[in-house]
């Protein structure tokens, strides 16, 4: 996120900062945007869900191909590529523009 990165900019403001001086007394970046892994700085870049957890859970569906019907299709869902089957020939519910109508042109009105 965009703290993050605040934080890892003004840490390396103050590491420049003190880049004249022949002692220098650097703070550890661990908490600084960083965190340490294995005694390795690592960079945050999150600390919160990408995304909310039913939307995650709707975008990731763990059906198999022999369970699409189980899974994506209970919940009137078709297959993509973001499911384990990746939706290819061998799914029994895959995504096809002719099955998804998003508007019904007979509610139109008519004169």
């Amino acid at each position: 996120s965009i703290s993050h990165h605040i934080e890892r900019a003004n840490f390396q403001a103050c590491v420049w900062n003190r880049a004249l001086h022949p002692f220098q007394s650097i703070p550890s970046p661990a908490g600084n945007g960083w965190k340490l892994e294995d005694g390795k700085p690592v960079p945050v870049l999150m600390t919160w869900n990408p995304a909310p957890v039913g939307i995650v859970e709707l975008t990731t569906c763990r059906c198999t191909t022999s369970e699409c019907k189980r899974n994506c299709k209970r919940n009137d869902l078709a297959c993509t590529e973001a499911c384990l089957c990746m939706a290819d020939e061998k799914c029994s519910n895959p995504f096809n523009e002719e099955s998804h109508v998003y508007g019904d042109s007979s509610d139109s009105e008519t004169e």
